[in-house]
């Protein structure tokens, strides 16, 4: 199945080898199985070996997959434009947090629009535990704008941070370490992950804990037997993070995903865990440790209630397509197209895949929320779709 896959070259192919034997072990000393969720958080996030946490390319076309601020400076525009409405609602000083800011480009592009709107935040923060990705980011801030490179500040943890300003995470929530589940005829099963002889890891069924059960019994609908999704049993304590550090401003959160009724419809009986190695898409998580990506879609219905348990407002929820139109994405085209040398078929083309509706354009969801001020979100102001979730 996998025969079509771009071979590692030997560096890539020794780095997996390490991951897998760490893995190998951690199932031997858990008594032959770990659950998923702690296999996806050290296929990802293993200091020096997890894919985000080690050398290798991701973004773009050298990497494993290319995201919307990679996509067209425009999606990055559309961005800084809700920035813009928040930080000018509040005092200084005033700050915007992104979280994994992947390869940069949209803090950089950000930075570059709210400069020539004159609404500079008075910090920017950036969120990354990867050594490798801080560095690539710093790099492309220094080469795009780098007089305000001082402005930046990375961090590794957010102890101690109380933010006035806006919080901000593009693909971020779908990189969360997920719990697999099957329903079965005897009930239902935690997914796990152990490891066969042949040096191969492979699914084994563990028993439900109480939180699984409990989601599961809170769903509308009633699932096949045989049928296999996750959840996020993070994403409590992520939104109350968040959260707890933002004392007035607001939140806004990009990524792919559904409502729960869609998510957890009885016809989407595999999930949504899916991998990238190369721009392709995996079905199976077990191939190459460390040098795939593993994501799941968002539930974004599960956020809202997170959020609003956390202590925020939910002020608004929309498609990538009609957020980026509310903020005005036509008249950002005109101008780009005005300032700049860029091709205006080049940059219609960026919008089609930002947009439309077989591209991201509805694929893609944004969820807003606001605590300690009263400001409705300009992203949804075209159609707010608060009922959908």
């Amino acid at each position: 199945m996998h025969s079509t896959l771009p071979e590692p070259d030997e560096i890539a192919q020794l780095h997996s080898t390490r991951l897998c034997a760490l893995i190998a072990a951690e199932i031997e000393h858990s008594g032959g199985v770990i659950s998923f969720r702690r296999y996806m958080e050290m296929a990802l996030y293993q200091p020096g070996l997890g894919y985000y946490m080690a050398g290798a390319r991701k973004f773009g076309a050298e990497g494993d997959f290319v995201t919307a601020p990679e996509i067209s400076p425009l999606f990055s525009d559309c961005i800084a434009a809700q920035c813009q409405q928040v930080l000018e609602h509040l005092d200084t000083p005033s700050s915007i947090l992104e979280f994994g800011a992947g390869s940069g480009r949209m803090a950089a592009d950000i930075l570059a629009r709210l400069e020539q709107q004159q609404s500079l935040p008075d910090h920017y923060y950036i969120l990354e535990l990867s050594p490798e990705l801080q560095q690539r980011q710093r790099q492309t801030i220094k080469q795009t704008v780098p007089h305000l490179l001082a402005s930046v500040t990375w961090l590794d943890t957010l102890d101690g941070l109380q933010l006035h300003g806006i919080v901000i995470a593009n693909e971020v929530l779908d990189a969360m370490p997920v719990q697999r589940f099957r329903v079965t005829s005897r009930g239902l099963k935690e997914l796990g992950v152990g490891y066969q002889q042949q040096q191969r890891f492979c699914w084994l069924e563990l028993e439900a804990d109480q939180p699984l059960e409990n989601k599961l019994a809170n769903l509308a609908v009633e699932l096949p037997s045989d049928y296999h999704s996750e959840i996020n049993p993070a994403l409590g304590s992520w939104m109350a993070s968040v959260s707890t550090l933002l004392e007035k401003g607001a939140v806004i959160l990009m990524d792919y995903g559904y409502v729960a009724s869609e998510y957890y419809h009885p016809e989407r009986c595999e999930g949504t865990l899916i991998g990238h190695y190369r721009h392709q898409v995996l079905d199976d998580p077990f191939v190459y440790p460390g040098l795939q990506d593993l994501s799941a879609s968002v539930d974004f219905s599960a956020v809202a209630d997170a959020g609003e348990q956390a202590g925020l407002n939910l002020d608004g929820f929309t498609s990538q397509a009609l957020f980026l139109m509310s903020l005005g994405l036509d008249d950002l085209y005109s101008a780009r197209v005005t300032e700049s040398s860029l091709d205006r078929l080049k940059l219609a083309q960026q919008i089609k895949k930002l947009t439309l509706p077989s591209e991201m354009g509805e694929r893609f969801q944004v969820i807003g929320f606001t605590k300690s001020i009263d400001l409705p979100l300009r992203g949804f102001s075209l159609r707010n779709q608060l009922h959908r979730l």
